[in-house]
């Protein structure tokens, strides 16, 4: 019988990978020796390097296309939901995506006297931003990037210049940083006087993915409980978390976990993306409910990501997670890696208006509690069947058997 995927050693999946020309040797010798040199350059004060084990979701579809995505993450029943939620959903077709445009904000502060007076001056000067922008900048003019707009608010006692721009597959932090501070210094020569502040924003509003998927009721079910009903379930379960803050941030958590796997494996900032989502609302993330005889999910995330720059181009195993995803855009990047997200968040509902969260997410720590207690190589199977039979998972009982199965009192 031919194995499934998740059943195949660490080896045999690459090999699986590589025949399927997702990767070739060269990817593979870089999946089992990283450089450890160049991954300490990246950092300060550096004393040595950590390491999260570098899992694949395959296949996923999102807007017909297959993908097999890497998630780096300790947490196994995330890579397991992302899988479960993938398959369910590519069933009935996958998922559907778009995002708006991918805009950076910078924020340039003045703080004045006079509010209205400043603004006025600097409406002045806005025909030359973009030339300003492209001074500081000019390899992003050539790859099509640049200013897309700007927009002037003014406060109490602050004027604030908001500058929005397009860095085409960056996610652009630096980028936007730099042309923030030479834009800010040449309007100060122009006003006569000293910006507070120049910077992006993280608050990601200009770079938001709607994924949406719908599954086939009967698709639901489990042994016991009929898809019609686990369906409700779930669409009640969605109405509750809009209304409380204790299972919304849960639930978001959940769709982070799927989320921030997929973008630590590419080599982006989960910070960024965090940042984001918390200014983004204070709503779930994501919304089911049954229309046509299926059950629709939602979900609406900001995705402050990129496919060039940073850790992204100097990590070998970003760019063998990239070539992976075979990817054409950092928007097509988004859109996959909040996919992911609704797939977690579709197992997870599932599960826990079915058998609760618990029981599978236990069965998949059993091995990492069998490594706490001291098992190696072997025995960690070993351990980790034992206590999935016996279905009590602690450290004590862990122990124990390791020490039945070396013969100790």
């Amino acid at each position: 019988m031919t194995k499934k995927f998740y059943e195949l050693s660490d080896n045999q999946r690459i090999d699986e990978l590589v025949k399927l020309d997702y990767l070739d040797s060269t990817d593979k010798e870089l999946l089992q020796h990283q450089d450890v040199d160049k991954i300490k350059a990246l950092s300060e004060n550096t004393i040595g390097i950590t390491s999260l084990p570098m899992s694949v979701v395959y296949p996923i579809i999102v807007n017909g296309k297959k993908y097999v995505v890497p998630m780096a993450t300790e947490e196994p029943s995330v890579v397991a939901a992302a899988s479960n939620g993938a398959q369910r959903a590519n069933k009935n077709g996958g998922f559907v995506a778009s995002i708006t445009e991918k805009l950076v904000v910078g924020q340039i502060v003045w703080e004045v006297n006079d509010v209205e007076k400043l603004e006025r001056e600097l409406l002045m000067y806005t025909d030359e931003l973009a030339d300003f922008v492209q001074e500081a900048r000019p390899s992003l003019i050539n790859r099509g990037g640049g200013l897309d707009a700007f927009q002037i608010n003014t406060y109490d006692r602050f004027v604030e210049l908001l500058i929005y721009i397009d860095t085409v597959d960056a996610m652009g932090a630096n980028i936007v940083n730099s042309i923030c501070e030479y834009v800010a210094n040449k309007l100060d020569q122009k006003i006569n006087m000293t910006h507070l502040i120049a910077v992006l924003s993280n608050d990601g509003s200009e770079q938001i993915v709607n994924v949406t998927t719908k599954i086939k009721l009967e698709d639901l079910a489990t042994k016991n409980i009929q898809g019609e009903t686990v369906a409700k379930k779930i669409a009640a379960l969605s109405d509750f978390t809009q209304q409380s803050l204790f299972r919304d941030s849960t639930n978001n958590k959940g769709i982070l976990n799927g989320v921030f796997a997929a973008l630590i494996a590419t080599g982006n900032d989960t910070r960024a993306v965090s940042a984001a989502v918390t200014s983004f609302n204070n709503a779930s993330l994501s919304k089911w409910h049954i229309e046509n005889n299926q059950l629709v999910g939602e979900l609406e995330i900001p995705m402050p990501i990129g496919t060039v720059g940073g850790a992204i181009s100097s990590l070998d195993s970003s760019q063998v997670a990239l070539k992976l995803l075979n990817v054409e855009s950092a928007k097509e990047l988004a859109q996959v890696v909040a996919s992911i997200g609704l797939a977690n968040n579709l197992s997870a509902m599932r599960a826990l208006v079915t058998s609760g969260i618990q029981s599978g997410h236990m069965n998949l720590q059993s091995k990492s509690l069998a490594i706490s207690a001291g098992a190696q190589n072997d025995e960690i199977e070993l351990i980790a069947k034992k206590l999935n039979k016996l279905k009590k998972y602690d450290l004590a009982t862990a122990k124990n058997m390791l020490n039945e199965i070396r013969g100790k009192n």
